[in-house]
């Protein structure tokens, strides 16, 4: 049984991270984390390095009662997969003084059970909503010489993104790729793409509100790379019809693109609109020593010229079927146009 002080530290303390909640037991369970871990894993689930040891849980009700229900809204990073959102938030991180969460799994699971509740008739949708507020903000603690936290969910919980600026009140960047690269990115691991594709197509397909003039039978019949440029459109197409109807919600849309093109300059953009400073001599050693200069997930060397190097070899090597999946997607583009610049 824990005590009111262990569980204040729980509830306060950053280095327990909030790992899932035991919806059935009402629980939250935390990992015990340090603060080099944050920064060092490209993500907080299953491949959180090094692998926490020590976990604890402790009633929803108790750590409710005794966390901080002040704490700042956190800002967060949607995104549609392969825009280089892990190395933008790497940049952020070296650039301000905050906490930066990749893809924390209690999101995944809380997206998983709003997921699977629109296939129940049974879902307390109002009990799942006073679990997700809390839990959000037991995401945003920080370390006393921290301005704020920044948190990249995986695109896999892109569903919550509604409720995640209603609750909160969160400053959102909703960061995406060109259909080009995404096509391109998938091309480079085939075999995982092939399996993980359809998967996230019956899980975000459905949010485009053309779905129901599109169904998602009909779409997981297309050919591979077909399907890879519907999980594209659907995600951007529904950033661009969010940022259109939030009127004056804090949104701010980003081309991977644009960051890459001038990285500094994005940066220093986004640290002032989720109102965090900006260390300016860490920002111009972003190129140098910094996260530019080497790979967002490996760590090894790598740059944007490597990048494209990579990817001339790629569109080179898949030129027909490329050329044919832009003219096929062309109709779609047509029907369901994406405005650019998403965000007006």
């Amino acid at each position: 049984m824990e005590t009111d002080a262990q569980i204040r530290d729980l509830a306060e303390n950053p280095d327990w991270l909030l790992q899932k909640v035991q919806g059935d037991t009402m629980q939250y369970v935390f990992a015990h984390i340090s603060r080099n871990t944050y920064s060092d894993s490209s993500f907080l689930d299953h491949r959180t390095s090094p692998v926490p040891t020590e976990v604890k849980s402790a009633g929803v009700k108790a750590v409710n009662q005794l966390m901080d229900s002040s704490s700042r809204p956190a800002n967060y990073i949607f995104h549609s997969a392969f825009c280089c959102s892990t190395l933008f938030s790497n940049c952020l991180q070296t650039a301000s003084d905050s906490l930066v969460l990749k893809e924390p799994y209690v999101l995944v699971q809380l997206a998983n059970v709003l997921h699977q509740a629109d296939k129940s008739r049974n879902f307390n949708r109002s009990k799942w909503q006073a679990i997700l507020k809390p839990g959000l903000q037991l995401l945003e603690k920080t370390y006393p010489d921290q301005q704020g936290v920044i948190i990249k969910p995986s695109n896999s919980a892109n569903n919550l993104l509604e409720y995640i600026m209603e609750l909160r009140s969160s400053s959102t960047v909703f960061m995406y790729g060109s259909l080009e690269d995404f096509l391109l990115s998938n091309l480079k691991s085939p075999e995982e793409s092939r399996y993980m594709v359809p998967l996230f197509l019956k899980r975000l397909y459905p949010l485009a509100d053309y779905a129901k003039d599109l169904p998602i039978s009909e779409i997981l019949k297309l050919s591979h790379l077909q399907q890879c440029a519907m999980l594209w459109h659907a995600q951007v197409y529904r950033f661009s019809s969010l940022a259109a109807s939030k009127g004056n919600a804090p949104v701010f849309c980003l081309a991977a693109n644009d960051f890459l093109h001038d990285p500094e300059s994005i940066v220093s953009k986004v640290l002032d609109f989720f109102d965090l400073a900006c260390n300016n001599e860490r920002l111009q050693q972003l190129t140098t020593d910094g996260p530019l200069s080497r790979h967002s997930k490996s760590g090894q060397h790598y740059n944007p010229e490597t990048r494209s190097l990579e990817n001339t070899a790629l569109r080179t090597k898949h030129a027909d079927i490329l050329k044919s999946t832009h003219r096929w997607m062309d109709r779609i583009l047509n029907r369901f146009p994406v405005k650019q610049p998403l965000c007006s």
